[in-house]
């Protein structure tokens, strides 16, 4: 959700710009932990998908769940990419460079 949010705010152009009404603490926490927090996030889906699939393998009652729930998460990352790609994309065919606000 935090990663989400701060997709959605790293590509809102008024988010780094003083009229936006923003706080200087939080455009300095977006630009410095996005990152990170982006490299933490696939870290955790991939040990999430890991401990699914041992729990499917285990007991044959949880894979559906466990499918249902992994599908669900790497919709949601797969979503924040289409957030961060879909502005990179606009900002090249309008002949900006990438990331610009």
């Amino acid at each position: 959700m935090v990663l989400g949010v701060g997709a959605w705010l790293r590509e809102t152009p008024l988010f780094w710009q003083n009229a936006g009404g923003y706080p200087v603490w939080l455009r300095d926490a977006v630009f410095s932990l996005f990152y990170p927090w982006y490299a933490l996030s696939l870290l955790g889906l991939v040990f999430w998908q890991c401990l699914m699939l041992e729990a499917a393998l285990r007991t044959r009652w949880t894979v559906v769940p466990c499918i249902l729930c992994t599908l669900f998460y790497w919709g949601i990352f797969c979503g924040i990419n289409c957030v961060i790609l879909s502005n990179n994309i606009v900002n090249l065919i309008n002949g900006r460079s990438l990331h610009y606000h």
